[in-house]
């Protein structure tokens, strides 16, 4: 990660967290859905 300041890193880290989890939130919903 490039950061310039603490706030800024934590916050990109915290982004990209939250996409990575949405990402994997979604695959599983849709392979749950079209399981059945």
């Amino acid at each position: 990660m490039f950061c310039f300041e603490m706030l800024d890193c934590f916050y990109l880290n915290y982004v990209f967290i939250v996409f990575i989890l949405i990402i994997n939130y979604n695959d599983f919903w849709i392979n749950e859905k079209y399981d059945k």
